[in-house]
């Protein structure tokens, strides 16, 4: 064990696995254009956020949410509230360049510049209780991301399809490689959505390492910490929004057309996906106040695992592959599974 202190720590961060491992599954369902999507599941981590702060964060020791501390600004909030802004903008913009790119590039750029960085901004923070054991496991978990990233490419994914992980947002985590329902009508150079995916990635790598300095830092609750960051997200909206639906040549008119345009059930597996996704956070949040930050993000970076299982038990995307992108998916389950149990 490596954990800093406290089983309730473990239960947290397993909240963040489940959620950002479901994420995939409910965005596919959703069906939604990334910038119509957008607008759904920023709104409803936000509203997720209210809920859980109103209920949760009225009681036990962190109660008293809504009192005097919440409103007490220094830099740990700024940092708090850029995370959720700067994920908010990584996961999206990303999501949109990685339909240029083969899966099998973009798979270890996105989640790999965001598990390096991010790992080692929260290193240089917090250290870990045993640094030669996470070491260990972030191998483990890099090798997992190669196998996935194989299996994606020998999958031959199409432009129609929903991969089946996330990276290390959303997310992360979640995130975010996602489907349109309608194919984009501009079309993106290779080497341009690279660098978009790049720099998306950069955005999304930092949002843990100012959650641990804001933890390390501030004086405020988990839950004042959670609020800040999902407003953060939410503030991200309008630029997300412009951004999405610039690289995807419409106006934002449009996308918000889109989103009236869905059906009752794609928009409730969005809400889904948003109140999954801000679950994660919540979980992640509140368990990197007892667990190591260095190792609870090295945990619930494993949330592809979920994802994987989740689209073997219920999806289609396994159903007629060949065998060697399904080896190299159940290579990728060994190494997360190896990962989460050299880190717990």
């Amino acid at each position: 064990m490596i954990f800093a202190n406290s089983q309730d720590g473990v239960a947290f961060l397993c909240v963040s696995l489940v959620g950002w491992g479901l994420w995939p599954a409910f965005r596919s369902r959703c069906g939604a254009p990334t910038p119509g999507f957008a607008l759904i599941n920023l709104s409803t981590q936000f509203i997720t956020m209210l809920i859980l702060c109103s209920t949760a964060g009225a009681a036990g020791p962190h109660g008293q949410f809504w009192q005097s501390h919440l409103w007490t600004a220094d830099w740990a909030t700024l940092a708090t509230w850029l995370g959720g802004f700067l994920v908010a903008h990584g996961d999206h913009i990303a999501a949109v360049a990685m339909r240029f790119i083969p899966p099998g590039v973009a798979f270890p750029l996105y989640t790999g510049t965001g598990l390096v960085l991010g790992s080692a901004l929260n290193y240089l923070q917090v250290g870990s209780p045993n640094t030669p054991v996470f070491l260990i496991g972030l191998f483990l978990m890099a090798v997992a991301v190669l196998f996935l990233s194989l299996g994606e490419g020998a999958k031959g994914v199409r432009d129609d399809e929903l991969p089946i992980a996330t990276g290390v947002s959303l997310v992360e985590v979640g995130s975010s490689i996602e489907a349109s329902t309608t194919a984009p009508p501009k079309e993106l150079s290779r080497k341009v959505a690279t660098l978009i995916c790049f720099l998306a990635a950069l955005f999304a790598s930092f949002w843990s390492p100012l959650a641990t300095y804001a933890t390390k830092h501030g004086q405020h609750t988990p839950y004042a910490r959670y609020f800040f960051f999902i407003t953060g997200a939410l503030c991200a909206m309008p630029s997300v929004l412009f951004v999405t639906a610039t690289i995807e040549g419409k106006s934002v008119a449009k996308a918000a057309k889109e989103v009236r345009g869905l059906a009752l059930k794609n928009i409730a597996w969005g809400i889904a996906c948003g109140c999954g996704v801000s679950c994660g956070y919540f979980g992640y949040l509140l368990g990197s106040t007892v667990v190591n930050a260095t190792v609870a993000f090295g945990i619930t970076c494993c949330n592809a695992l979920i994802a994987i299982l989740v689209d073997i038990a219920f999806g289609d995307n396994f159903r007629g592959l060949a065998l060697r992108p399904k080896l190299f998916f159940g290579l990728a389950v060994v190494f997360y599974v190896g990962c989460i149990g050299v880190l717990t």
